[in-house]
């Protein structure tokens, strides 16, 4: 069974290296650790209020935990950056789900969670492909669009050094009117409950 796959030896490893990336992206960058860890908890209420399997569940907390490990690979400057970034600057930015992906990979995850890097990956994709990579529709795994309400949500409420924080009530009113366009509508609703 997957919790058996989940705790082995293997699962700790990649617990234990998951939590030393952590470590180094605090050193590299606090604010975005923190972003991370209420990504997860937000993913991980979403997924409860959507009735998913402890499975689904497991693959949701850790890829919202570990989502924009990535962002290792993004200079400093450009994860503080103030003004509007250039085209290049932002490619820059934008590859880091791809890094993301490429780091959660090598973490080399048990079987039974070995989706976690791709749907930790897929954070930026929008129902209608026009997220980072293009994907769309159900192209995007269910948790991946779980994670991705989750990180647009935190993203919104909170302070960063580029955006003040918008009020819950505004950021619900935004994700309400891109549901079914960016957003998943079931996972969207799932905040109403």
């Amino acid at each position: 069974n997957w919790r058996t796959l989940a705790r082995s030896r293997f699962s700790v490893l990649a617990t234990i290296k998951e939590e030393l990336l952590l470590q180094e992206l605090n050193k590299h960058h606090p604010y975005t650790v923190d972003h991370m860890r209420r990504v997860e908890q937000y993913s991980m209420l979403i997924g409860e209020a959507m009735g998913l399997s402890e499975h689904s569940l497991e693959i949701v907390r850790r890829a919202g935990k570990m989502h924009d490990i990535g962002k290792l690979d993004v200079p400093q400057e450009l994860l503080n950056f103030r003004d509007d970034l250039t085209e290049a600057q932002m490619a820059i930015v934008k590859s880091h789900p791809l890094s993301s992906y490429i780091r959660l990979f090598g973490l080399r995850y048990p079987k039974a969670l070995k989706e976690v890097p791709f749907v930790a990956s897929a954070h930026h994709e929008h129902l209608d492909g026009s997220g980072y990579n293009g994907l769309k529709g159900i192209e995007i795994p269910l948790e991946a669009r779980i994670v991705t309400v989750a990180d647009v949500l935190d993203a919104m409420v909170s302070k960063r050094s580029y955006s003040g924080e918008i009020p819950l009530t505004d950021t619900i009113v935004y994700l309400k009117q891109n549901s079914g366009i960016l957003f998943d509508a079931d996972v969207v609703n799932s905040l109403s409950y």
